[in-house]
């Protein structure tokens, strides 16, 4: 395997906005919620002219905020129904990324009051878990039938009544020094908001490395797997399963990097799926498969956004697919050798996990199924073959 090709750096900035867009999703967000909460607590923090590792820690918490609200992991256990457990396990998540312990602290606090009455913690909260405080549920506050600039008269009354009860003071007084400007609501309602934010984002640490990168793609593979209890190992047993073929027809380091990020990230887009389709015992209606095969599709939109990331995000996305065109959601027939094999890696994990309406299958039941889907021209005959090499 060549060691020669020099090793990719990739946007941070980039990366957390794409990922943040899966947690929308995951939430049952309107798209870009984590966006707009980054501008305005970007905004409330260059009015307080706080310095640019602060306001970059500060950035970061805010596209990522709600790490741990997915449904999934809200219902881990019957306390979790708690916003503040959410927030505690959206920290811990954060302590496994490469951010800082700061970063992490203020998504701990982000849903306490600014003196500190909250469940999950005592004392004042952090100033940027209070900027990031008001930021968030300005977002979540203003009535979506309307757009920001039409309510923002609104929302100034709003915030102004809860100054020195729920939001801090100083906070409040920077949050209305930035939006007495027309363009900071301007900018909210822009379809281009991803682009004003690259110009005026903090870029102290911007560049990220392939081991970064996977330790993000670490963390979000468990968030996709605990979507269900019956897929709380599928994103890692795909990726293992891909680490063994690798070396089989792949020759470079950067490939099999980006082999196992896509497989640890091919179901990305489950998280748009209900958790009730996904664990439902019986047939899906109509309906709810088309739920299901859309899921794909959002895997690729979101890793689009990605420089860098153009053969992952195929990798990723065409699982689906059939090599006779017969699959989803782009019917695509004419798949590249790592689509192939990610197709089979998926099947045969998937096979052998339990599912609501049967049982986990052996290693030699899932093969026979797999040589009928060959025959069916759903899978790659080479694929299935090489797997049983490395099962």
């Amino acid at each position: 395997m060549s060691n020669n090709t020099k090793e990719k750096i990739y946007d941070r900035n980039e990366l957390l906005h794409a990922l943040s867009l899966a947690l929308d999703l995951a939430e049952g967000q309107p798209f870009h919620h984590a966006t707009r909460t980054a501008y305005t607590a970007l905004q409330i923090s260059r009015s307080l002219e706080l310095s640019e590792e602060l306001v970059e820690n500060i950035y970061i918490a805010a596209f990522l905020h709600d790490i741990g609200a997915t449904e999934s992991l809200r219902n881990a256990s019957p306390k979790d129904s708690s916003v503040w457990k959410h927030s505690e396990i959206g920290r811990e998540l954060m302590r496994l990324m490469p951010f800082s312990m700061q970063a992490a602290e203020f998504v701990l606090w982000h849903h306490g009051s600014w003196e500190g009455q909250s469940e999950a913690c005592k004392g004042e909260a952090p100033l940027g878990a209070q900027i990031l405080q008001l930021a968030d549920q300005l977002e979540t506050r203003h009535d979506r039938r309307q757009n920001y600039y039409e309510q923002r008269l609104e929302i100034w009354n709003w915030v102004r009544k809860r100054k020195n009860h729920c939001f801090s003071p100083v906070v409040v007084e920077a949050f209305l020094e930035a939006s007495a400007k027309e363009k900071f609501w301007l900018d909210l309602i822009n379809p281009n908001l991803k682009g004003i934010l690259t110009e005026i984002q903090p870029n102290l640490t911007a560049q990220i490395n392939q081991q970064e990168v996977e330790q993000i793609a670490n963390v979000f593979a468990a968030i996709i797997d605990s979507k269900s209890s019956y897929t709380y190992c599928h994103s890692k047993g795909v990726a293992e399963i891909m680490e063994r073929l690798a070396p089989l027809f792949l020759d470079s380091k950067e490939d099999v990097f980006q082999l196992k990020i896509a497989a640890l990230l091919h179901d990305l887009g489950k998280l748009a799926v209900p958790g009730e389709v996904l664990d439902k015992p019986g047939r899906l209606t109509p309906q709810e498969f088309e739920k299901i095969k859309a899921h794909p599709y959002y895997t690729k939109m979101i890793l689009g956004r990605v420089r860098g990331f153009e053969v992952i995000k195929e990798w990723a996305g065409n699982h689906h697919e059939n090599i006779d065109g017969g699959g989803y959601p782009e019917r695509k027939a004419d798949l590249s050798v790592s689509e192939r094999l990610m197709a089979v890696a998926d099947v045969y994990q998937a096979l052998t996990e339990k599912r609501p309406y049967r049982g986990s299958m052996s290693s030699k039941e899932a093969i026979r199924i797999m040589q009928g889907m060959v025959r069916e021209l759903k899978l790659c005959p080479a694929g299935v073959t090489l797997i049983q090499q490395v099962i």
